[in-house]
């Protein structure tokens, strides 16, 4: 008697462990197809959109350069230079922040908290952006315009620069918002300039140039402001119909909990404003248009180079937070260099072409006068073909809760870079600055690759994997 009820007792021990056997492999199995899917998915996604913008942005590019003067041009730059820095400095980080913190809690499967932070987000996101505009509408316009750039025009659009910045910033949160949500499709729309936005804009200045209607600066603005709207109203009607299907939230991130979370990702990206930004402001300010026209062409071609890690950064995001919250690092370390050993190899055919033919493709799409930015697209060049061969080790470390101290590396390194363009500039121009901007994105992805390996354990640069091994194997289970 005893012994018969020994056996069924380990029968059913032995049952229930099987099925815990079965039930690990079923979910693992069941995950690995869900990042899988995610992957390919916003891999394509992230490619058909990001990629149609660089390329519609490159025709963007190449017919204002036919309709503005190289002076008008320049004053571009400038224009839109001002509004990419004043919108990062009152956006408080909450764009970049957003993926982490919405796709953590989707991870989590916890989409009322995903909600309720987006709720909190586009509230102060918007009290910020009005700020900004403000500033900008009474007073701190002119004084850019009067006593940075000494442009008169560029004082009379300090109205116009005020709606544009709030929409600006909102189509750069929307798209964050989306890709927290791994909605890559939508959050390729929405980046940047936006595919959508671009097309539409590109297409009114085609009819332009064919009827030979005269284009000038202000009215090339008003078609900015105008097609940004309407792509954020329906961004936003999109957004809401998402929220509608989740539960009403009920407990919402107190500011404090929220500040603790942006400030890196707004100290990370001010600095690298500073970098980018700060080089057309302080050029702008010290000679000029035609020469920061030239230096804004060859920085914008020379981006070429890192079309493919924008690509990829556009939907691996979420998938590193993703992860990271698992414990999988093996994984994804897997994923990462697979990853990069891909924009590798393509980067270095970018890098050969720009070598041998820059001054040629210059002068292809932006005309003869551009030809001379020929050394100054080799130089940009060089700097993010090195940051690419490094990996994404930036983007590893906002992800992965490192943010901090990225943003202590990176803001070290743009502080040394503006002081320098200031040093150097005034005598040195366009070349000094594109051989300083060029050395700090060197020494950025030095930093932050060693950084990387020793406090996250991985690595990012190139490996021998093309299919990550993890992916195949759970797979096969």
């Amino acid at each position: 008697m005893l012994f018969n009820y020994n056996w069924r007792y380990q029968k059913t021990l032995n049952t229930n462990k099987i099925e815990k056997k079965l039930n690990i492999i079923k979910n693992k199995f069941k995950d690995s197809s869900e990042i899988l899917k995610k992957f390919i998915s916003g891999g394509f996604w992230a490619f058909l959109g990001k990629g149609t913008l660089q390329l519609v942005g490159i025709v963007f590019n190449t017919i204002i350069a036919r309709l503005l003067s190289p002076d008008d041009i320049g004053e571009y730059f400038i224009v839109t230079s001002i509004i990419a820095v004043v919108g990062v400095f009152f956006s408080l980080g909450l764009p970049r922040a957003s993926v982490r913190i919405i796709s953590r809690f989707v991870a989590q499967g916890d989409n009322q908290k995903a909600h309720g932070s987006i709720i909190v987000i586009l509230g102060i996101y918007f009290l910020a952006s009005i700020l900004a505009g403000l500033f900008l509408l009474f007073g701190g316009g002119t004084w850019l315009a009067e006593h940075v750039f000494k442009s008169e025009f560029l004082g009379n659009l300090s109205g116009l620069m005020a709606f544009w910045i709030l929409n600006h910033n909102f189509q750069k949160l929307f798209a964050e918002i989306f890709r927290g949500f791994h909605k890559i499709k939508m959050a390729s729309m929405l980046t940047g300039s936006g595919v959508i936005n671009r097309i539409m804009q590109v297409i009114v200045l085609i009819i332009a140039l064919i009827l030979d209607y005269e284009v000038d600066l202000l009215n090339l603005i008003w078609l900015l402001i105008i097609s940004q709207t309407a792509i954020n109203i329906w961004a936003f009607s999109v957004l809401i119909k998402q929220l509608s299907k989740d539960k009403k939230p009920t407990k919402f991130l107190k500011f404090r909990q929220l500040f603790s979370i942006t400030w890196p990702f707004w100290i990370r990206t001010l600095s690298v404003l500073s970098l980018n930004q700060g080089a057309f402001w302080i050029l702008g300010s010290f000679h000029p248009p035609d020469e920061t026209a030239v230096f804004g062409f060859a920085y914008k071609l020379s981006l070429l180079l890192f079309i493919p890690r924008q690509i990829i950064n556009e939907f691996i995001a979420p998938i590193i937070s993703e992860l990271y919250t698992k414990k999988e690092i093996q994984r994804l370390e897997e994923i990462i260099r697979s990853i990069s050993s891909i924009i590798s190899i393509i980067s270095i055919f970018v890098y050969i072409i720009i070598v041998f033919w820059g001054g040629e493709i210059l002068t292809l799409f932006f005309g003869d006068f551009y030809r001379s930015g020929s050394t100054l697209l080799l130089v940009f060049s060089t700097g993010f073909f090195v940051n690419t061969l490094t990996g994404s080790n930036g983007l590893l470390l906002m992800m992965t809760g490192h943010q901090k101290q990225y943003a202590r590396i990176f803001t070290i390194i743009g502080i040394l870079s503006v002081i320098f363009q200031y040093i150097f500039v005034p005598n040195g121009g366009a070349m000094a600055t594109a051989v300083i901007v060029s050395s700090t994105i060197v020494l950025d992805a030095l930093f932050s690759m060693i950084y990387t390996y020793k406090q996250v354990g991985i690595r990012a640069w190139p490996g021998k994997l093309i299919i990550p091994k993890s992916i195949l194997r759970k797979n096969r289970e």
